[in-house]
């Protein structure tokens, strides 16, 4: 007797209404299951995997990989849809199992066998195992249906439905979570006190859904290069979630670091502290658009509601406009006449003007120098086919503060054009909340008009009280106008919002150092190097702190990795070789000079000339770069 154990994903099919047809016609039965056979084992030979053996007409076959399982599967469905006069089962599961004298034994033929048992007709269950080993590496979209209890499994087995390619959308009821065997009186029984419970639940008006993470919508279109649309489906849901004031709604580097992750909802929904988690992905062929998107509890990993929506691009917003009103009707939180008069409005867009204006926002949204004028080529785009789109002006706003910040651009100039463009946006959509956060940063780092600023802020959060980037920034003007207390209430509330961003712990570390917490700083502020090492920002502060406590090692290497992240790799350098030579302090004021030099023949931001100058001591000539600074 030889035993053999191996690890392998197992795959049971059967077909459905078989007995009953063998009942009444043997022949068209038989010829039934030798079309479904020849099917299945070709398409079994082109995925890889291994005929194991029939049972009258059902068949179990082995594979030494998930996403080849489940592709054949979705195969196998195709091809019986167009070619069976029947529909077919299937269930996957990845197990342990055991060949023995040829036949198969273990955990993972029970497991499968027993998916397939309770498999919807045309449809595909798979295990969490299987659901796990396929995630991250394929755009197949799933539906989580709860933790099934099987005949002949000593546990509960957490299940998925395979959904797109004409598969059909589960029946998510108690059948799947309370065990088939139970009696019809117990399930009507249970049925009936849930009945109530709900009822009674929404009457008192007790919702537990306030707050839902959206991770990033999958592309799952025939052309991998869609998806900045995809990801402008992601933006504008939550834009639109994010008119509800009584709904924290996160999508944003969290989320995205999350989608990568291989943890489940519950732990995602305690991670980001949230009550229910959205999902979907998107379909695009030509014009046609087709979302499907289904809400998970946090906690208990039920599927609370899923649904599929068909739409022509021109009237995409739409779309938009009604997966939020039903994901908004299904929790069931207050919405006020205004915010539900929003929700409802939505126009139909040009179609060219929209694709533009969603490439131009997946350039924008990079943060890097090198994106900020593909992405203002898209924009100007938009407005050729749109000249009223008021999202295409705000966008414009930002490109043209980012190149003024971090693009080497002169501030006025960047200035003058971002305020013309953000107040263009304001007279077409005065209720917008990108183009105030435009403004309100214009007013902040150009204007220095403190109290339009701080309006400005109040009214971009009044809007979209989910932004965490708009906290951010308005915390940084709070710590200069010295309510440090506000301030941290700010950034505080953007981690929450927005927990694993880089940036927001950036911000964090910025403004406990402006309050004189160092140590509480540099923690703070190697959190967000931790993640992402090339924030220009969070190297100023260590440099600074650093600075301050005479620990000039340190000090040079973070002023040396602060330039490095601006791609200013001369002034890098000027920093490092002059090191060596001469000092900390004298190499700061040699790199001061080297810079300053630099400005007679290209563009260099006074303020970085003043910083080296400060940092060295030159008095006289840092107040002579401040100067000009202000003067910019």
């Amino acid at each position: 007797m030889t035993t053999n154990h191996q690890l392998v994903a197992i795959m049971f099919s059967d077909i459905v209404g078989y007995t009953a047809m063998m009942g009444t016609d043997s022949n068209k039965a038989l010829q039934l299951v030798r079309q479904s056979k020849h099917i299945q084992q070709t398409l079994v030979e082109k995925h890889e995997g291994k005929w194991l053996k029939e049972m009258g007409d059902g068949a179990m076959v082995q594979f030494n990989s998930a996403l080849n399982a489940v592709n054949c599967a979705i195969d196998i469905q195709k091809s019986a849809r167009n070619e069976l006069d029947a529909k077919l089962r299937i269930g996957i599961h990845i197990g342990d199992i055991t060949i023995e004298n040829n036949d198969i034994y273990g955990d993972g033929v029970n497991v499968a066998s027993r998916l397939e048992s309770i498999a919807d007709p045309g449809g595909i269950y798979i295990s969490e195992s299987i659901e796990k080993a396929i995630r991250g590496q394929s755009k197949i979209a799933t539906i989580y249906l709860g933790e099934s209890h099987l005949k002949n499994v000593d546990y509960g087995v957490r299940t998925y439905a395979i959904q797109g390619d004409g598969l059909p959308k589960p029946k998510i009821g108690l059948s799947l979570r309370l065990k088939r065997n139970l009696s019809i009186a117990v399930i009507l029984m249970l049925a009936l006190i849930m009945y109530w419970v709900i009822i009674e639940d929404r009457q008192a008006g007790n919702k537990n859904i306030k707050a839902v993470a959206v991770m990033p919508f999958d592309n799952l279109s025939a052309d991998p290069d869609q998806d900045y649309f995809a990801d402008g489906m992601t933006f504008t849901l939550v834009a639109n979630l994010g008119k509800v004031s009584a709904l924290k709604v996160i999508m944003n580097k969290s989320t995205i670091q999350l989608k990568q992750s291989k943890m489940s909802f519950a732990e995602i929904g305690s991670e980001l502290k949230v009550d229910a988690i959205i999902e979907g992905a998107v379909i695009r062929e030509g014009d046609n658009v087709r979302i499907t998107a289904r809400m998970i509890d946090a906690f208990t990993e039920e599927l609370l509601w899923a649904e599929s929506y068909d739409y022509n691009i021109t009237s995409i917003l739409k779309l938009h406009s009604e997966v939020a009103q039903a994901i908004v009707e299904e929790i069931s939180i207050l919405v006020t006449p205004e915010e539900f008069k929003e929700l409802r409005e939505a126009e139909e867009v040009d179609p060219i003007a929209y694709e533009s204006l969603l490439k131009g926002l997946y350039h924008l949204y990079k943060l890097n120098p090198n994106h900020y004028d593909i992405a203002l080529e898209y924009f100007q785009a938009t407005l050729e086919k749109d000249p009223a789109n008021a999202q295409a002006y705000a966008a414009i706003a930002l490109v043209w503060l980012h190149k003024g910040q971090w693009g080497g651009v002169e501030a006025n100039i960047a200035a003058k054009t971002a305020k013309n463009a953000a107040n263009h946006a304001l007279e077409l959509n005065e209720t917008l909340p990108m183009a105030h956060m435009a403004l309100a940063n214009i007013y902040t780092g150009y204007d220095w008009d403190w109290d339009k600023a701080v309006e400005e802020w109040e009214k971009t959060i009044s809007l979209n009280p989910n932004l965490s980037e708009s906290r951010l920034f308005y915390a940084d003007l709070l710590v200069s106008l010295h309510q440090n207390e506000e301030a941290h209430t700010q950034i505080n509330i953007a981690l929450e919002l927005d927990p694993l961003n880089a940036f927001s712990y950036c911000l964090k570390g910025w403004v406990l150092m402006a309050t004189g917490q160092q140590n509480e700083a540099i923690a703070a502020i190697n959190t967000s190097l931790a993640s992402e090492p090339n924030i220009p920002l969070s190297h100023r502060c260590l440099w600074t702190i650093y600075h301050l406590r005479g620990d000039y090692d340190l000090a040079l290497e973070h002023a040396i990795l602060f330039y490095r992240a601006q791609d200013l790799n001369d002034a890098a350098d000027d920093l490092e070789e002059s090191y060596h030579q001469l000092g900390y302090i004298e190499a700061l004021k040699y790199s001061a000079d080297q810079l300053a030099a630099r400005t007679a023949n290209q563009y260099v931001s006074a303020m970085r000339v003043a910083r080296l100058y400060t940092f060295s001591g030159d008095k006289d000539q840092a107040l002579n770069w401040l100067e000009k600074a202000y003067q910019e």
